[in-house]
């Protein structure tokens, strides 16, 4: 069970969600982001895949990679769908 794990996992989870919610919930307030609204597992998504990078590349993450994560995955989650530049 989770409330049972020493491991420390679900207190880090928790952590980092509220975390998150903070910075979507202060974006959302300064109009940054459409809506201030997304789902715990939306707002666990931007440090799901920097610790996939982490794991998985052995490398420090690289400043062009965090963007693409806001600028590609995490802002068109939230804002919705993302609009094409013509």
């Amino acid at each position: 069970m989770e409330g049972d794990c020493a491991c420390g996992w679900p207190e880090v989870h928790a952590r980092m969600t509220g975390a998150m919610a903070t910075i979507v919930k202060q974006a959302g307030e300064r109009g940054e982001i459409a809506t201030a609204d997304v789902p715990d597992r939306g707002l666990t998504v931007p440090t799901n895949l920097m610790r996939h990078e982490m794991l998985f590349t052995r490398e420090p993450i690289a400043p062009s990679t965090l963007t693409e994560i806001v600028d590609d995955v995490f802002l068109p989650l939230v804002n919705g769908r993302r609009e094409d530049s013509e």
